[in-house]
This record gives C-alpha cells, structure tokens and sequence, in this order.
C-alpha cells in the first residue's frame, strides 16, 4: 500500500524524473518537490534566481534578505482531483535581516484499508505536513566602501616618493550578496505509521554591480535525516541548484528571463526556464504574463508537459497569480495564489 501511495504522490506532484542506476532512492517526502507559489509555476519553476518575499522560505531563503515590509503569501493547487497541497507563509524584516514561517499540508483522499485477506478494515486519508523557520541576510549591500578607498589611495599615488601597485586590481567582480538558511519538520503519516525528518535548505544570492539587473542563485534544499516507516528508512528529496535571472526595467516596464539548472542526488540533472512580462497599468497596479518550461516532466508525459504559463495582477497591497501547466493524462494544473504586503 505504501509503494502504491507513493507511485499516487509522484504523479501528482508532477515530478516523475527517472532516478539513475548510481543513485536510485529519494522515495520519501516527495510532497516537498512541489513548489509554492503560482508565480514560480508560471515561470518554470525556475525560482532560484527570482526568490523573494515569503515564497523565497521554500525556494531560496536567501531571497528574505530584501524584504521592504511584513508580507504573507499563499497557494493552493490539486492533482488527480484527489492530491491537494497548501501552502501559506510570512515573513518580515527581523534582527537585521529577514526572517520567516513557512508551511506546507499534503492530504489525499480518503482510501479503503484492507488486510491480506481482503478484510474491510475502515478507510483513512494519507497526508504530510512541514513546517519551517528561515533567515536571510544581506551582505556589502549598496556599499561604496571599496570604490572610496580605492579614490583615497589613488590620490596618495600621485605623491612623490609613494610607491604605485604593479597594476591597478580589477574590480568587475564586486557586488551584493545574500545569504539565507531554513530549517524545517516534515512528517508523513498512513493511517496509524508515520515517519518524521529534520532537513535544512541553504541558499545564495549574488547581485553584481557591473550588470544592473543580473542575480545568481545557488541552492541547496531538502537536506537532512532520513524518515523511517516502520523499519525502513527512506530518503528525502535532496537538491541542489544554480541559476541565473536578468531583469531590464524601463519606465513601465520589465522584461526577465529566467534560467535554473537542478541537480537532484536521486534523478538526472533537468533545466528549468521561464520569462516575465511586466506592465505598470497605473499608480500602485501592474500585470504580468509568464512562461516557462520544464525539461524533466516532458520524457515522461510529452513535450507539451513540460510547458508552463502563468497571469497575475498587483494592485497595491493585494496580488493575485495563476499558474497552468498541461499534464495529458494526469489531468491538468490549476494553481492559485494570493498575496499581501502589511
């Protein structure tokens, strides 16, 4: 019942990669590969590089850093008509930096439990929970420090008897940086057994000051102990990704590609790739159209499964996203979201 459980959550969080013969595992807690937010939906999943506000708890921590004020997110999509996931998260600035609360429910519809002998023994409804604290902080944000110094030390140059360097230092890597951490309790159960784990997600943001508009993520999710059922151990759904956005703003608009490759320890590496289409439609308004694309649902469901699209709207404090991806026969996804900014 288990292994059929498991199949069931698998399809309905669309994440149906392959593992390789090296690694083959990652069975556990694969409700945690489905992502929150529509927005990140919209653009791929490809999330990485773009993470802010409360969603950046799951997607990349590092993102609470830049956080202006007190915000609060949630999501809801289904699967298979039978899977829901919620998601629903805070965050605000805190103790110099950004600091959040996050949580994610997985239930499933209820099913009939049944003995080898095919004994009627009422029914129950799986379901998995985590819950998670994350804190970022940033890092030479919107310094000046080492262009002044460099200034000072370039006058004393010019004076006689002072030695000059070989050559002057190249500076085109400086920039800002972000750095973020959450930990967080997940729990599954099936009917009487349940099995827990502790994972931790590491992520980094880094903003250049050459390119205006260019961020690089890197992250790490899902890494931790290891739940038992029982006697048998599973393992969690451990991940690593880097990632690439570049955001070109005008007047009343702002177009950003997105790029993301991820490394899963159980599983081929896939990419992920996406775009956003900005407009401001008045004072404290905006829309958005979004589309991007998966590589790793598309070998098991067709190319068409693999592309997302995604609409949402700003006005003022509220927002509201919509995200759809086309999954043939696993009924396709509508997923939901709503905003607000304190």
């Amino acid at each position: 019942m288990r292994s059929l459980l498991l199949a069931c959550l698998l399809a309905g969080a669309a994440r149906p990669a392959a593992a390789s013969a090296k690694n083959a595992g990652g069975d556990t807690a694969q409700f945690l590969t489905i992502g929150a937010g529509a927005r990140a939906l919209g653009l791929g999943d490809a999330y990485g590089p773009v993470a802010e506000g409360p969603d950046a708890i799951y997607w990349n921590p590092a993102g609470l850093a830049g956080l202006p004020g007190p915000q609060a997110s949630y999501s809801h999509v289904e699967y298979l008509r039978s899977f829901r996931h919620e998601h629903f998260a805070y965050a605000q600035r805190a103790l110099g930096g950004g600091m959040g609360f996050a949580g994610t429910v997985w239930r499933a519809a209820e099913l009939d439990a049944r003995t080898s002998a095919n004994v009627h023994l009422g029914k129950f409804a799986p379901h998995s929970e985590s819950f998670a604290v994350a804190y970022a902080r940033s890092f030479w944000e919107h310094s000046d420090m080492p262009t002044r110094d460099r200034e000072f030390f370039l006058d004393k140059y010019d004076m006689p008897w002072t030695p000059r360097p070989i050559q002057e230092p190249d500076v085109s890597w400086e920039g800002s940086a972000r750095f973020g951490l959450a930990v967080k309790a997940v729990r599954e159960t099936i009917r009487e057994r349940g099995a827990s784990a502790v994972a931790v997600d590491l992520g980094g943001l880094y903003y250049p000051y050459a390119v205006e508009g260019l961020s690089a993520s890197l992250t790490l999710r899902n890494l931790g102990s290891r739940p038992r059922f029982i006697r048998e151990k599973g393992s969690l759904p451990t991940e690593a990704g880097v990632g690439l956005a570049y955001a070109r703003r005008s007047d009343r608009r702002v177009f950003m590609p997105v790029l993301e490759l991820a490394l899963p320890y159980y599983g081929d590496p896939f990419a992920k790739l996406g775009f956003e289409l900005g407009t401001r439609l008045g004072e404290g308004s905006s829309a958005f159209l979004r589309g991007g694309y998966k590589t790793q649902s598309a070998p098991h469901l067709g190319p068409a499964a693999g592309a997302t699209v995604g609409v949402g709207v700003q006005v003022r404090h509220l927002s509201l996203d919509l995200a759809f991806q086309p999954m043939g026969e696993l009924q396709d996804v509508l997923k939901l979201s709503l905003g607000y900014k304190f």
